[in-house]
């Protein structure tokens, strides 16, 4: 038996002398590969202020795509705290908010474009928030849930998937009695159509 290619070049694979044909492979994650085609993206809300005061969403963001988007990393950065604390600080992500003033004042984020030589765009919705920026009509119960110190940054693996519509959104609170600057945000990309 001769197996050939395929594409009429005469070509015929390499055997081993195992008997085993050779092969060259390079494996890539999903992510890797989505970067590698203008499909994976960066959202970053960049530096914003923040008082003590209370809850604040600072992120919310919504798939407008014809397919779903997953959502590869999450990373918060919080810079020195002032005033008195009460607590650590509380950040969490809902599923599916309809609307607060983070959607209402809409401050919309440019998303990077992983493939720094593509020049596609994505049909997502990305606002940052202000300081006592509200969420409104999202579940109950958290996604991510996690306490952090001031002066730090924290990156995650969290494997989201969001499908064409499904939003999701970020609050912070300081749980102090002064304030600090934060940004967050996540990386992803948009999965391939099914064939």
């Amino acid at each position: 038996m001769i197996i050939e290619d395929g594409t009429g070049s005469g070509k015929k694979a390499k055997v081993n002398k195992d008997n085993k044909v050779e092969v060259n492979a390079i494996t890539l994650s999903e992510y890797e590969e989505a970067a590698l085609e203008g499909r994976a993206f960066n959202i970053n809300t960049e530096i914003i202020a923040l008082t003590g005061t209370g809850e604040s969403a600072v992120l919310y963001v919504k798939n407008n795509e014809a397919q779903p988007i997953s959502i590869q990393g999450f990373f918060v950065g919080v810079g020195a705290l002032s005033g008195t604390t009460s607590d650590s600080i509380l950040v969490q992500a809902f599923i599916n908010p309809t609307g607060g003033t983070i959607v209402d004042n809409a401050s919309a984020i440019t998303i990077a474009n992983r493939d720094l030589g593509s020049t596609k765009t994505f049909s997502i919705d990305a606002y940052k928030g202000v300081d006592g920026d509200t969420l409104t009509g999202q579940d109950a119960t958290p996604i991510l849930y996690q306490f952090q110190g001031g002066s730090s940054r924290v990156f995650g693996t969290v494997n989201l998937v969001l499908p064409r519509g499904a939003s999701i959104g970020v609050t912070i609170d300081l749980n102090t009695t002064g304030g600090a600057n934060i940004y967050a945000g996540f990386t992803g990309f948009v999965r391939k159509e099914e064939e």
